[in-house]
C-alpha cells in the first residue's frame, strides 16, 4: 500500500494584509499575485488536501501557525486493499482469541 506524506510549509510568506484583499465568493482576491487566496485556517487537515489535490500550480493561501511545518494526516484515503487487510487482520485475531480462550477455560 502506497501512502504519500503531505507536509505544508511556506516558503515565501505574502507581505498583503488579509483584511485588504478584495472578498470573492468563497475566498480573497490578492492585488500582488492577482490570485484568489484560499482561508485555510478553520479547515481539517482532510479538507486541505482536498483543494491541494485539485490545484495543478502554485496556490495562494491563509494558514495558521499550528498547520505549519507539519504533516497533513488524512482520514478519508483508504484503498481497497487497505480495507481488505484490516478485515482479514480482524477475522484473523478473533479467530486466535476465540482458540486462546477455549485452551484457557479446558486447563
Amino acid at each position: 500500500m502506497k501512502r504519500t506524506n503531505y507536509l505544508l510549509r511556506l516558503d515565501n510568506p505574502c507581505p498583503e494584509s488579509w483584511d485588504g484583499m478584495a472578498p470573492t465568493a468563497k475566498e480573497r482576491f490578492g492585488q500582488q499575485c492577482a490570485k484568489n487566496v484560499v482561508d485555510f485556517t478553520g479547515m481539517t487537515d482532510d479538507q486541505v488536501l482536498v483543494i491541494l489535490k485539485t490545484f495543478n500550480e502554485n496556490l495562494c493561501g491563509r494558514i495558521d501557525d499550528s498547520q505549519l511545518n507539519r504533516y497533513l494526516v488524512t482520514h478519508t484515503e483508504t484503498t481497497l486493499s487497505a480495507q481488505l487487510f484490516k478485515v482479514f487482520a480482524g477475522l484473523f485475531l478473533f479467530a486466535s482469541a476465540d482458540s486462546n480462550a477455549q485452551e484457557l477455560i479446558r486447563a
